[in-house]
């Protein structure tokens, strides 16, 4: 097989514009010709769990399209390529799309996929005597393959075997003269896709599901809701939210959130009170969460009033009733439904409930708690209602200490695979955390923040620490989390250090951590890591998977750096097209990782620009928090603490006191702020860990260090 996986989905971000119109399902169908349904081929065998024709027209209501990219009139596309954030509704387009066409659809989220699974997939599902027909159907553009779920494809497979069942797909679909393969992702996944492909000559057509418009929203809420509901009741919730201004489309026509809002119109005959119950709200985190707590509480009035009708005169030495039903007993009882598949009084104790209450609080139970609105049934098993309610419950969780191990349960029954959040998660979890966020939860959020992501937009973390106390003989430290879209950060959070900190991550892209007390876990039993253009110094690294794959684009730099030996009898597959240095103790141990090796803790580790831009980053960071115009913290510390004895951050220190950027005044060291702009430097490219920016600065400090040893 001959294809290059050195794509750059850096330079394919940047080199999108946006197209000038927008679609819907009816035109795009048009504009390829997709006006005559697919042959229907008889499916057998086991690939009947991911391969299939949607027979019946699932619910949809037609978002807006937009074209993001398309190829160049003399090289008309083949596969097209469909994105959008997170649960936008990638899934249900897709399924609609195969219904209306007769399009075979592919759920890729139900198997592992690599080399021969195209073509090998297609075999098993329609057998040896049709295949020569199927693929001649499909070079001729008469059969059409709707490929879902590749963000979690990716997630299962890894990006090199992504790439190779692209390739084979392309491979098959060369012919066609309109695109009879379209890929749906989320997008990231999807820039991944798009850039695979310019790199390797496949043409393509790249579009964005886009929110739905006023009048869409509306009927996706009138259709989704549980009783009629007036339109004119759905117009007059939709003109309050509009006299919020962080109340766009993001919220408005976003399918999750409006899920949510169809149960709320609904849960109370007095429609009028619901929507007044909407003032005074100033982001959307905040609205979502009061709307998902007016839902908690009404249920916990159901309860408790039919509780008291049936206990208040049999048992009047019982007066808490505002410890029936409440919010955390509701999300752990969902999460316990979801695991178990029963209610039992037990999976949440009351404390003084007379135990003649037992049995009718019991019976009560049983018939509400698998009725809640968060709770679905299907197929004979109860599910989250929709991405928004699921998201919501597991923030929850995870932030109250007396379910966030029903939470982890609820995970380790295998409901953490491949689970890709949508943006509730973030945007509610922030909302709720105040002082309560943990290092646990950093996986979930950043990919529940990325779900945010629009084409063009690549979503960055940063963690570091930094001393919140220099006047101790041991200083105290926090973790500083920054979240950005395009190295520019949105959200910020601070946690304490704790003893033996440990973080975990699946996978890790466009990530910076630089906490030397940190211990970092990476991949699954089940999962291959990818480290793409990311950089990780801390205490150790434990590689959990069997496989993982280091990427680096061009023209970027990653740095690896642990302080004790990595963990992990990991097979290493690294695809670099920029600068990767890593630095381990037992580097020996990963042969494929030997061609990368340097030794950190040497001055010569900052004479090439990852080294020296990590330096700079470590002893900036330290101001970072300083209120003042002009920074200033205590010398003495600056350089026995932060710099210690560490003889590559000294010579850095020297270079910027030499440069005039960092000088002491009394017993204070200082940043000159305008001579660090002057070097391409700000807070945020410190904050971004952007090292190309440094590359200005780099340079003078080379000039500075021939100077020196003249």
């Amino acid at each position: 097989m001959s294809y290059n996986l050195c794509y750059n989905e850096f330079s394919y971000s940047n080199s999108i514009s946006y197209g000038e119109r927008t679609m819907t399902l009816d035109s795009l169908l048009t504009k390829y010709n997709y006006t005559t349904r697919c042959p229907n081929y008889a499916l057998t065998g086991k690939t009947s769990e991911y391969l299939q024709y949607i027979d019946k027209a699932p619910f949809f209501i037609s978002p807006d399209i937009n074209l993001i990219k398309e190829s160049s009139a003399d090289s008309k596309a083949k596969v097209l390529i469909v994105s959008a954030p997170g649960a936008v509704g990638k899934t249900t387009f897709a399924k609609y799309l195969s219904y209306a066409i007769g399009a075979m659809y592919w759920d890729l989220s139900k198997l592992t996929i690599g080399t021969g699974t195209f073509q090998g997939s297609i075999l098993a599902a329609i057998g040896l005597t049709n295949l020569s027909a199927f693929m001649r159907d499909l070079a001729e553009s008469k059969a059409i393959i709707a490929f879902d779920a590749f963000d979690e494809a990716e997630m299962i497979s890894g990006r090199r075997m992504l790439g190779e069942f692209v390739f084979d797909i392309a491979s098959s679909v060369k012919e066609s003269d309109t695109p009879c393969a379209v890929l749906f992702a989320r997008t990231t996944t999807a820039q991944f896709l798009a850039s695979f492909c310019e790199t390797n000559n496949i043409s393509f057509d790249h579009y964005e599901i886009g929110y739905f418009s006023r009048s869409a929203a509306e009927e996706f809420v009138k259709q989704s809701c549980e009783r009629d509901i007036p339109i004119p009741v759905i117009d007059g919730y939709f003109s309050v939210l509009e006299k919020y201004s962080f109340c766009d489309k993001s919220f408005t026509g976003y399918a999750p959130t409006l899920q949510v809002i169809a149960k709320h119109i609904a849960s109370e005959s007095n429609t009028m009170h619901v929507i007044n119950g909407l003032a005074n709200k100033s982001t959307i985190s905040e609205l979502i969460c009061k709307i998902m707590h007016d839902l908690l509480e009404r249920e916990q009035g159901i309860v408790v009033n039919a509780l008291k009708s049936r206990c208040a005169d049999k048992y009047p030495e019982f007066t808490d009733w505002n410890a029936i039903y409440t919010p955390e007993e509701q999300v752990a009882r969902i999460l316990s439904l979801l695991i178990f598949e029963q209610v039992e009084y037990t999976d949440w104790t009351i404390a003084g409930l007379p135990a003649g209450m037992v049995d009718d609080y019991a019976d009560l139970l049983l018939r509400q708690v698998n009725q809640h609105p968060f709770l679905f049934e299907a197929k004979d098993e109860y599910i989250f209602a929709g991405p928004a309610f699921k998201d919501f419950t597991l923030a929850y969780s995870l932030l109250h200490t007396s379910i966030v191990d029903t939470a982890n349960l609820y995970f380790e029954e295998g409901n953490v695979n491949n689970y890709l959040p949508s943006t509730v998660f973030f945007d509610c979890y922030i909302f709720m955390a105040n002082h309560d966020a943990n290092l646990a939860s950093i996986d979930l959020l950043y990919k529940s923040f990325c779900a945010h992501n629009h084409a063009g937009e690549l979503g960055t973390l940063s963690i570091y620490e930094e001393v919140r106390n220099e006047e101790t003989d041991t200083p105290e430290r926090n973790y500083v989390v920054s979240f950005g879209v395009n190295n520019v950060t949105k959200e910020t959070l601070i946690i304490p250090t704790q003893d033996n900190d440990v973080i975990h991550f699946e996978s890790v892209f466009n990530v910076t951590i630089d906490a030397p007390h940190l211990v970092v876990e990476l991949g699954t039993t089940t999962a291959e890591a990818r480290v793409s253009n990311s950089t990780i110094v801390c205490k150790q690294i434990i590689w959990k998977s069997r496989k993982a794959t280091i990427e680096v684009a061009l023209n970027h730099e990653s740095l690896i750096v642990t302080e004790e030996k990595m963990q992990g009898k990991t097979l290493f597959d690294c695809i670099v097209n920029g600068t990767l240095k890593v630095s381990t103790s037992n580097i020996s141990n990963y042969y494929k990782l030997l061609p990368y090796s340097f030794d950190y803790t040497s001055e010569k580790s900052i004479e090439d620009l990852a080294g020296f831009a990590h330096r700079v980053r470590c002893i900036l960071l330290y101001f970072r928090t300083h209120g003042k115009d002009t920074l200033g913290k205590t010398a003495d510390f600056v350089r026995n603490i932060i710099v210690g004895s560490s003889k590559p951050k000294q010579r850095v220190l020297d270079f910027l006191m030499a440069a005039g950027i960092a000088y002491e005044e009394e017993h204070l060291l200082k940043i000159n702020m305008e001579l660090l702009g002057e070097a391409g430097i700000n807070f945020s490219i410190v904050m971004s860990a952007e090292i190309t920016a440094y590359k200005k600065l780099f340079n003078d400090f080379l000039s500075y260090s021939e100077g020196k040893q003249k």
